[in-house]
């Protein structure tokens, strides 16, 4: 079988490109796979969709869920169609980039919103809009979590910090600021940025990222206490002073304003009704056939098309890369702090958002540290504390010796986390509708995981996991379960035992490629009528319509296809 594979660059931060990444060598095993990416970000084996010659594979195969850079995909899947793996039911994002109507609102947004979601998500995103007005001004430039409190002169941040960018996200910044002899400050913006040897005393400047992550992320690594905190029993952990900060947005500098209160939660309306706006009729009823993570997601894409379609249930996948040795020894290498090597270790991957549970994890922690003191959780990810204030909660539970967050990782170290945890932990609500990827990173490790109780996850063997239902006892539940799994190693091996179990059986790559490829022998050819062909044009230019010109005459005796 021959098949183009329309995916997410190489080097983007994406979990689905993650997935297609670890996916990919599996399935070339038994198939000819050629990628294709968004054109003008092709690398290495990659090929542009401009030059995607569709009559010369057997399939045509979409990796897409909610990602803003999938939105390219939506215009091909209308004119070609061909396969979806649909990683997610909700796709607000990827539709929000795809038509930017959608948010500007007017008459093209309204028709727009109607098309993609009928009449009942037109009125959700109409209720949603009147909570964000036009003239809404973007989030402000101000400081987020880890600063200790304002002094006369600028003010010191703790071992991690953060400050908001505000909105556009500007394209300099300038510190002006000490750091101390040993130190090293490490700038991020949704990755690693810059990074700073001490002693430095000064303005330091950084280019950022146009159009990156709006938080910039301040570590600083290296802190010991000074002889004038020790002689004044100063217990603060001093990461840098900072006398200034100055960001450059559309040519003009602005300044940080250092004695302000770090903010709470901030959403427009249309992020908080996302989850109410799947905005995927494009999708969901132009594609020829799908590939789906759960029954549930099967059930509600031939619920929309009310035609019979086919579809095929997949498992996300995962790898073998458990490992026997002392969990201890791990957390020590990784230079967690001291208190968390004798722990009960609790992993949870991904930022630090609220539909992620974060909350009453937190609040389950507090419950069950009175009785098991010895819990810890690392969260593993950026914080996003203008959705959820991680800091403000944990010292408002006492949990600040608890909770460890490490920011954005790579990979390879979050494998190494995962495999020092004695449980993952996995909780979504609401949720975009598709599968975790992170369960099925803490499979590959062989940990079980604490994950919500929700359709979209019944295809989890019950004796993989430990679930919470949402509702007003979760946070009951979520203290009793990790209570009980740390008074019980017994269960807990066993648990880790019938994960090694599903994933030689059931989970591995290559059995997730064997089930594309037995799926895809019956999924129907993608369209690539001469009419869908053509209608490229408007999407993609007149290069891509000579590309379709000449597909068209080179299978012009291909009968049956039209």
């Amino acid at each position: 079988m021959k098949i183009a594979l329309i995916t997410t660059p190489a080097g983007a931060r994406s979990g689905i490109g993650d997935y297609t990444r670890h996916l990919l060598p599996a399935l070339r095993e038994s198939a000819e796979v050629d990628l294709y990416v968004e054109a003008g970000r092709e690398s290495h084996d990659e090929r542009s969709v401009n030059d995607l010659a569709p009559r010369e594979y057997d399939q045509l195969l979409y990796q897409l869920g909610n990602e803003r850079q999938h939105a390219f995909m939506a215009p091909l899947i209308r004119a070609l169609g061909g396969t979806v793996m649909l990683h997610d039911w909700v796709l607000f994002d990827l539709a929000l980039a795809a038509w930017p109507e959608l948010e500007r609102g007017g008459l093209r947004g309204s028709r727009r919103a109607w098309i993609e979601g009928g009449f009942e998500q037109w009125r959700i995103l109409r209720e949603a809009r009147r909570g964000t007005p036009d003239s809404a001004p973007g989030p402000e430039l101000t400081i987020a979590g880890g600063w200790h409190d304002a002094e006369r002169a600028g003010r010191w941040c703790a071992d991690r910090a953060q400050v908001v960018l505000g909105a556009p996200t500007p394209d300099a910044l300038e510190l002006d600021v000490v750091l101390p002899a040993g130190r090293t400050l490490e700038l991020s913006q949704g990755g690693p940025l810059d990074e700073l040897a001490g002693p430095f005393d000064g303005v330091h400047a950084v280019p950022l990222r146009p159009g990156g992550e709006g938080v910039l992320d301040l570590r600083v690594t290296g802190i010991a206490p000074t002889p004038e905190q020790q002689a004044h029993g100063d217990t603060r952990r001093l990461g840098l002073f900072l006398r200034s900060l100055r960001v450059r947005r559309d040519g003009e500098w602005e300044a940080l304003q250092l004695s302000a209160q770090p903010p709470g939660a901030g959403e427009s309306g249309l992020s908080r009704a996302r989850f109410d706006l799947p905005l995927n009729r494009t999708i969901v009823r132009e594609a020829d056939a799908f590939l789906v993570h759960n029954q549930w997601m099967a059930d509600k894409i031939r619920a929309d098309r009310n035609a019979p379609t086919p579809i095929a249930v997949v498992h996300h996948g995962a790898d073998r890369r458990w490992r026997d040795g002392d969990r201890r020894l791990t957390r020590v290498e990784l230079g967690l702090p001291p208190k968390y090597t004798d722990s009960f270790l609790l992993v949870s991957l991904g930022a630090v958002q609220a539909h992620k549970r974060v909350g009453p994890l937190l609040e389950g922690l507090a419950l069950a540290r009175r009785t098991r003191p010895e819990l810890r959780l690392v969260l593993v990810g950026e914080e996003r504390p203008r959705e959820f204030d991680l800091r403000m909660h944990a010292r408002r539970l006492g949990l600040e010796d608890a909770v460890h967050c490490t920011g954005y990782v790579e990979e390879a170290e979050a494998w190494d986390l995962l495999s020092a945890a004695d449980l993952a932990v996995n909780l979504r609500g609401p949720t975009s509708g598709g599968a975790s990827g992170g369960v099925f990173q803490a499979f590959s490790l062989g940990r079980s995981a604490l994950i919500t109780d929700a359709p979209q996850a019944r295809e989890i063997p019950a004796d993989t996991v430990r679930r919470v239902a949402l509702g007003a006892s979760e946070v009951d539940d979520i203290a009793k379960t990790l209570s009980e799994l740390a008074t019980d190693p017994a269960h807990l091996r066993s648990m880790e035992s019938a994960v090694r179990r599903f994933v030689e059986d059931e989970c591995h790559w290559s059995h997730v490629a064997a089930r594309y490829l037995e799926a895809m022998s019956v999924f129907p050819a993608a369209k690539c009528a001469k009419k869908n062909l053509f209608r490229l044009v408007a999407d993609y230019g007149e290069k891509q319509a000579a590309k379709a010109r000449e597909t068209v005459e080179a299978g012009a005796g291909d009968a049956g296809r039209d």
